[in-house]
């Protein structure tokens, strides 16, 4: 997921929607901050150039999780938009998870 939308995408917001996504499916097994998470990734995958600085991201994921209570520097469109890469993120997540599904 990470490498296919970096291909496309210069930011890093698609580590916003996959905590999201981890988050509405309930697959985070504590309390974790955004930045907590960024570091983490930051460290395990250096071979995607994840930036220092998380302050879009974090505002983002702020903005899915916080629903109209976000910070001005994200639009409306953004969010939309975030919106729905978490939903197709957390159908993926859920059909992975699926005993249902074949592998």
């Amino acid at each position: 997921m990470i490498a296919e939308d970096k291909q496309f995408n210069d930011t890093d917001s698609i580590f916003a929607y996959i905590f999201a996504a981890l988050d509405k499916c309930q697959l985070l097994n504590d309390k974790y901050s955004y930045r907590s998470y960024h570091n983490a990734l930051r460290e395990k995958f250096p071979q995607y150039v994840i930036k220092m600085g998380f302050d879009h991201a974090e505002a983002l994921y702020h903005a899915l999780t916080n629903r109209n209570d976000y910070n001005i520097s994200i639009t409306g469109k953004q969010v939309k938009q975030a919106e729905k890469h978490v939903r197709d993120i957390v159908v993926r997540f859920r059909m992975l998870m699926s005993p249902d599904i074949i592998q």
